[in-house]
C-alpha cells in the first residue's frame, strides 16, 4: 500500500511539474507577441486591446506572480503613448480598494477576538458535520448577506469561518477514520489470537489474510490516514473558498441600493420617465439569484466534495457533543467579545441602512453626501483601536484591535490585484473601447435572443477584465439604443447587463471578492478560472430562460417612449454618481404625477357637472 501511494505521489508531482512548466512557456510567449504587437500597431484601440490581452495571459498561465503582473500596466500604458504613467498610478488605491480593506479589517476584529470560532461551532450545531448541508447553510447566508452588503464585505467576513468550519470538518473525520482503524486493529488482532490458538503459525498467516488474499497489517498505517485526510482538507477550503464567491451573487436580487440596481433605476427614470416596480424586480432576478444558487451548491459539492462525503460522516450526535464540550472549553463571552460583537452589528446595521433605497437612510437624514461604505468600515474599525479589551486597563497593547495582529493577518496582496483591474478599465475608456462597442452595436441582429446573449455575455466577460460596474452607464445606454433600432423593451437587454455584472466568477483581479478569496485560499489563476467558466456560462444560460419565461410575463406588452436622447445625461458618470439628485428627481416625478393625476380628476369632476348643469 505504502508503495503504490508513494508511487501515485511521484507520477502527481511529475504531471504538476510538466503542466508549471507548459504554463511558463505558454504565458511567455503570448505576453511577447502581444507585447510586439502592442509597439508594432498605431491604432490606439488594438494597441490597448493587445496589452490588456497580454496581461491577462499573464494573469492565467502565472509565469511570474499573479501580483507582480498586476504591475504590467504601469510599464506598458505609459511605454506605448496610451495614458500618462501618472494617471495610471491614480488607479492604484481608490473607493473600491479601501471598501475590500475596511471588510479585511472586519474579519481581523472577528479572528483576533475568537468569535469567528465561536460563530461557527454555532453553525456546526445547528446543521451537523454533513459536509453536503453545511455547503447549502453556508452558502444561503451568503447568499442572503450579500443582498444587502457589498460583495467585498461579505467575502471578507464570511470568509473568517472557512478555516474555523474546515479544520471541525477535518476532526470529526479524522475521529471518524481512526474508529475505524482501530476495530478493524481489534477485528484483526483477534482473528489472530485465535487462529494461534486454533492451528499454529500456518493456520495464524492465513487468518491475517484479507478476502482477496493480500496479508491485514496488524497495526493501521495511522500516519498514511493523517496524511490523506490533510489533502481532503486542502480541496475542501477550496470548495469552501469557490462556493463563497458563486453564492455572493444576489447584490442584483433584489432592487436595493445596490450600484448595478441603482444606475438601472436612475437611467430608466431619467430616459424613459419609467420606475420599474419592486415586484417586478425580484420576480426575474431573485429567481435567477436563487436557480443559480442551487445549481452553484450542486456544481461545488459534485465538483469537489462528492468523494469526501461518500466516506462517512460521524454521528450527529456525537459531533453536536463535541461542538457542546469546545463551546463549553470557550466558556462565556467575555468583555472583550461583547464589546467586539457590538461593532460588529454596528457596522452591519450602518452599511445595511445607509441608503436602502426603499426608505431614506441615515446618509439622506443627516445629509452626509460623501459618505460611502468605506467611511462606515474604518469608523467602526477606528473605534476597535481606540477601545481597551479591559476596560480596567488603557494601555496601548491592551486595545480590541492591534496593529501588530493587522500587519501580520492582512492579505495585502488585495491592494495590488484589485488595482491592475481598475487600471486596465480606465485604460480602456480613455481609448475608446466602449464608443467603439456602441458604434458596432448599430449592427447588431434584431433577434431578441440573440441580442439577450450578446449582452449577457459581453457584460460577463466585461466582468472579469475590468471593473464593469463603473462602466455600467455606458453598457446600459449600449443596450438601450439597440433596444430602440430592434424595437425591442429596453429592459430585455439592460437586465442581462445588470444581472451578469455580478458573474466575475473567474479572474482574482475582477473584483474584491475574488481577490480576497485568491489571497486567502492560496489556489492559483486557472483553479479559479476553469470551474469559474463553466459556472459563468451556465449562468448565462439560466438567466436567458428565466428572462424568457418570468421575464415575458413580466414585461408583457409594454411600450417605452424615450423621453431623454442625451447621452451626458445618462453616460456622464458626474451625472449618474449623484444619488441624492436621483432620490430627489424621482421624488419630484412622483409628486408631478400625482398632481397630473388630481387634475385630470378635477377636470372631469368640473366637466360633468357643467353638462349637468346644461
Amino acid at each position: 500500500m505504502e508503495a503504490s501511494h508513494a508511487s501515485s505521489t511521484s507520477r502527481s508531482m511529475l504531471i504538476s511539474d510538466a503542466l508549471r512548466k507548459y504554463k511558463i512557456i505558454v504565458g511567455y510567449l503570448f505576453f511577447v507577441a502581444m507585447l510586439i504587437g502592442v509597439f508594432v500597431v498605431r491604432d490606439r484601440l488594438v494597441q490597448c486591446g493587445l496589452a490588456v490581452g497580454g496581461i491577462v495571459v499573464l494573469w492565467a498561465f502565472e509565469p511570474i506572480p499573479y501580483h507582480v503582473t498586476s504591475f504590467v500596466p504601469l510599464v506598458v500604458f505609459p511605454l506605448s503613448n496610451l495614458i500618462p504613467a501618472k494617471e495610471v498610478a491614480m488607479r492604484y488605491m481608490n473607493d473600491d480598494v479601501i471598501r475590500a480593506l475596511s471588510g479585511l479589517f472586519i474579519s481581523i476584529l472577528l479572528q483576533t477576538s475568537k468569535l469567528n470560532r465561536r460563530m461557527a461551532l454555532y453553525l456546526l450545531l445547528a446543521v451537523g458535520t454533513s459536509v453536503r448541508w453545511l455547503l447549502l447553510v453556508y452558502m444561503w447566508l451568503v447568499f442572503l448577506f450579500a443582498m444587502f452588503v457589498t460583495d467585498a464585505a461579505v467575502t471578507a467576513i464570511m470568509i473568517s469561518l472557512v478555516d474555523t468550519l474546515v479544520a471541525e470538518l477535518y476532526a470529526s473525520k479524522v475521529r471518524v477514520r481512526i474508529a475505524k482503524l482501530n476495530k478493524a486493529n481489534e477485528e484483526a488482532k483477534l482473528k489472530q489470537q485465535q487462529a494461534a490458538a486454533a492451528g499454529g503459525a500456518g493456520a495464524e498467516q492465513e487468518a491475517r489474510a484479507g478476502n482477496d488474499g493480500q496479508e491485514v497489517a496488524p497495526y493501521a498505517d495511522y500516519d498514511h490516514v493523517l496524511h490523506e485526510e490533510q489533502t481532503h482538507c486542502a480541496i475542501l477550503r477550496k470548495a469552501f473558498m469557490l462556493a463563497l464567491s458563486y453564492a455572493a451573487v444576489s447584490g442584483t436580487a433584489v432592487l436595493l441600493a445596490n450600484r448595478p440596481c441603482f444606475i438601472l433605476e436612475a437611467l430608466l427614470l431619467d430616459q424613459y420617465n419609467y420606475m420599474i416596480s419592486e415586484t417586478k424586480w425580484v420576480a426575474v432576478n431573485a429567481a435567477f439569484g436563487l436557480v443559480t444558487l442551487v445549481f452553484a451548491w450542486l456544481f461545488v459539492f459534485y465538483t469537489f466534495l462528492r468523494k469526501y462525503d461518500e466516506d462517512g460522516a460521524e454521528d450527529p450526535a456525537a459531533a453536536k457533543e463535541v461542538c457542546r464540550s469546545k463551546l463549553e472549553q470557550l466558556g462565556e463571552m467575555t468583555l472583550n467579545e461583547m464589546t467586539v460583537t457590538g461593532l460588529f452589528f454596528l457596522c452591519l446595521v450602518l452599511w445595511v441602512t445607509r441608503q436602502p433605497h426603499i426608505v431614506h437612510g441615515w446618509q439622506d437624514y443627516l445629509g452626509l453626501r460623501l459618505v460611502s461604505e468605506s467611511t462606515v468600515g474604518f469608523f467602526v474599525i477606528i473605534l476597535a483601536f481606540l477601545l481597551p479589551s479591559d476596560f480596567h486597563n488603557f494601555e496601548l497593547k491592551n486595545r480590541i484591535l492591534k496593529w501588530n495582529d493587522v500587519y501580520h493577518k492582512m492579505p495585502w496582496g488585495v491592494i495590488f490585484v484589485m488595482s491592475g483591474n481598475i487600471a486596465i478599465s480606465y485604460a480602456l475608456r480613455e481609448c475608446g473601447a466602449f464608443r467603439a462597442l456602441m458604434d458596432w452595436s448599430r449592427h447588431l441582429s434584431a433577434n431578441t435572443v440573440w441580442a439577450e446573449l450578446f449582452f449577457l455575455f459581453l457584460t460577463a466577460i466585461a466582468s472579469e477584465i475590468t471593473t464593469v460596474k463603473d462602466r455600467l452607464p455606458e453598457l446600459y445606454y449600449i443596450a438601450g439604443n439597440v433596444s430602440q433600432l430592434t424595437d425591442m423593451h429596453p429592459l430585455r437587454l439592460m437586465l442581462p447587463v445588470s444581472a451578469a455584472s455580478e458573474l466575475n466568477y473567474m479572474m482574482p483581479s475582477s473584483g474584491a471578492r475574488n481577490a480576497i478569496i485568491f489571497e486567502i485560499s492560496y489556489v492559483t489563476a486557472l483553479e479559479m478560472i476553469l470551474p469559474g467558466l463553466l459556472m459563468k456560462v451556465i449562468s448565462c444560460f439560466l438567466y436567458l430562460s428565466i428572462l424568457n419565461s418570468v421575464g415575458d410575463i413580466m414585461m408583457g406588452d409594454e411600450v417605452l417612449t424615450v423621453v431623454n436622447t442625451t447621452v451626458a445625461a445618462v453616460v456622464g458618470p458626474t451625472v449618474l454618481g449623484q444619488r441624492v439628485r436621483f432620490r430627489q428627481e424621482r421624488a419630484l416625478r412622483q409628486q408631478t404625477l400625482k398632481e397630473h393625476t388630481q387634475k385630470k380628476k378635477d377636470l372631469e369632476v368640473a366637466l360633468i357637472v357643467h353638462f349637468n348643469v346644461l
